[in-house]
């Protein structure tokens, strides 16, 4: 029952992980987008 318990938790942590990541190159992208525009 325990590990079952952990496993769940550890699946939502490692998708939680993933949505971050995911963020993360979505606001990078932004940012060099905005970079690429103010230059020009």
């Amino acid at each position: 029952q325990t590990r079952k318990a952990l496993a769940k938790s550890e699946a939502y942590c490692r998708a939680l992980e993933a949505q971050v990541a995911v963020l993360e190159k979505r606001q990078a992208a932004d940012d060099f987008a905005v970079q690429h525009i103010m230059r020009t």
